[in-house]
């Protein structure tokens, strides 16, 4: 049963006019309509965000792959391209840090290939690929004693080969040093002759300056190498 609450008269339920005072009435019906209308709408908004965010995420995903899946350049090829280059492994210069592709008969590109093809023993064929270039961190160098004698100052270590190709006429350089760092003299040597140092190989070396009481440490630098 209900009943108008301005006048008091009893009405049906369904109305939402009183039909002996005339004024507008909000049923409780009504309002909780309204609350679930409203409660829809909102996980409406959830739903299209969240829908939203997915197929965002996937288009991104979808560019990322695409930027990632590369093929070589070269015309026939379907390899991956190395990261950073527009060449697969088969294409792209030997040279670790060159993006740049290979020439013909050889394992790197243009500039490269005049610094390594053209020396007698690396010279690259059809039949007879480049071999690898050799990198001063692969001349290994270990300082074993530093010490003074006579009014000179003595560093001996030992160089190690841990490349793949043999090395000759391997110089290195010494630079003296203070605690701090600071360079009192220098001195180079040949480490290595026309003797050669072949992979895995290593051989002791032994330079010397002036005694310089402020001397603590020296650090030894390859400067020069053929192969």
């Amino acid at each position: 049963m209900r009943f108008c609450k301005y006048c008091g008269n009893q009405i049906s339920e369904e109305v939402e006019k009183c039909n002996y005072c005339g004024k507008a009435l909000v049923t409780y019906k009504r309002i909780d309509e309204i609350g679930v209308q409203t409660r829809k709408t909102k996980k409406k908004i959830i739903l299209i965000s969240i829908l939203a965010t997915v197929i965002l995420s996937a288009v991104v995903c979808g560019i990322v792959f695409i930027s990632h899946s590369g093929r070589c350049k070269v015309s026939g090829c379907d390899n991956k391209v190395v990261s950073g280059s527009d060449y697969c492994y088969n294409h792209k210069c030997s040279v670790a840090n060159c993006n740049k592709s290979q020439t013909s008969y050889s394992n790197f590109c243009y500039n490269h290939h005049l610094m390594y093809d053209e020396d007698d023993d690396s010279y690259a064929s059809p039949t007879k690929p480049a071999k690898a270039p050799v990198y001063d961190w692969e001349l290994r160098i270990t300082v074993t004693d530093l010490y003074t004698k006579y009014g000179t100052t003595y560093v001996e270590g030992t160089l190690k080969n841990e490349s793949d190709s043999t090395v000759k006429f391997v110089t290195i350089k010494g630079a003296f040093q203070t605690y701090s760092g600071t360079t009192i003299d220098t001195d180079t040597t040949y480490a290595v002759g026309s003797e050669g140092l072949a992979p895995g190989e290593s051989t002791k070396w032994k330079m010397f300056v002036s005694e310089d009481s402020r001397i603590t440490k020296c650090d030894v630098t390859v400067i020069k190498y053929d192969y």
